[in-house]
């Protein structure tokens, strides 16, 4: 894995890649750091993990331009990222060579990103501190809008749906996902209340209930998927090995080094695991019957 992970780090650099295989993207902070890992702290890694196994779940195929399983970004493209923390799929659509805006609560995430993606040369880009319920972004100005683990963090999620519809060209794409119920439910009575408060999860949404948020708003649905059980798996360790209350700070923002040795080593299982040929087939077996995330891929009528 680290070989591979490596030359894709080499094509995002410019240099030739060592093998012709697809050549996915890996973002921010996987794969500034990747070049210089030992295999020993790769596998250890959870965030980096975690960012392998999206990309074999079908997630940053730059060879396709599919920052997910059939919703493609290219040079023609105007992205909006609704709520875009780190910036893994602002960062994959502005490598892609799409016009980018990006909107956060959080104005040192949007500054950061900013940063980053000028340090790297790409222009087309623009961030907003704003909410989902209330984009400063005319009317159907965007071809692609992407709002990926938001709808369970708001207040009312058909307002942002209606805003994200608002703001979408006639035909556009849109990329959604929220975390799977049943794994949301499991962690309920392990994960510190302060997971279930804001500014983390405020509602766990049901496939039946996403799929009628995202229909009602005037969007058709083309594309269903899901994945993360590598994260589900992750997660509910990591409650395990909690000695503390979290208080206000997001969940996500408290998965930092040092990582208990638990969390590590199941970092390391899986990224064994990834490197067996009859991986794939059972990785998608494993996302099909315990995902962390589900996803929908829909177009604006």
């Amino acid at each position: 894995m680290l070989r591979r992970l490596r030359s894709w780090w080499h094509v995002q650099k410019g240099a030739p890649p060592s093998s012709p295989a697809t050549l996915p993207v890996l973002e921010t902070p996987a794969r500034d750091a990747v070049a210089a890992l030992d295999e020993g702290a790769w596998r250890r890694d959870p965030r980096q993990c975690g960012l392998a196994d999206m990309v074999f779940s079908g997630w940053c195929q730059a060879a396709t331009g599919e920052l997910f399983r059939g919703f493609t970004v290219g040079p023609h493209d105007t992205v909006l990222d609704i709520g875009c923390g780190d910036g893994l799929a602002v960062t994959f659509a502005a490598q892609q060579g799409a016009r980018v805006l990006f909107c956060d609560l959080d104005a040192e995430k949007l500054a950061s990103l900013s940063k980053r993606l000028d340090e790297r040369g790409l222009a087309g880009h623009g961030a907003l501190l704003a909410s989902g319920e209330r984009l400063p972004v005319r009317d159907g100005a965007m071809t692609r809008v992407i709002a990926t683990e938001v709808l369970e963090h708001v207040a009312d999620p058909r307002a942002v749906l209606a805003e994200m519809v608002r703001v979408g060209h006639p035909g556009a794409r849109y990329l959604i996902s929220v975390p799977d119920a049943a794994a949301e439910r499991f962690q309920q009575p392990f994960a510190d209340p302060s997971y279930f408060a804001p500014p983390n999860h405020v509602r766990i949404i049901a496939p039946r209930e996403f799929e009628d948020l995202v229909e009602s708003s005037g969007l058709a649905i083309e594309e269903r998927g899901q994945y993360g059980f590598f994260w589900f798996v992750w997660m509910s360790f990591f409650w395990a090995t909690r000695d503390g209350a979290a208080g206000t700070t997001p969940t996500m923002d408290q998965i930092a080094p040092p990582y208990h040795p638990l969390l590590e080593s199941w970092a390391e299982t899986w990224s064994r695991f990834l490197e067996l040929p009859g991986a794939p087939a059972m990785l998608q077996a494993f996302n099909e019957r315990m995902p962390r995330t589900r996803v929908i891929v829909a177009r604006r009528r």
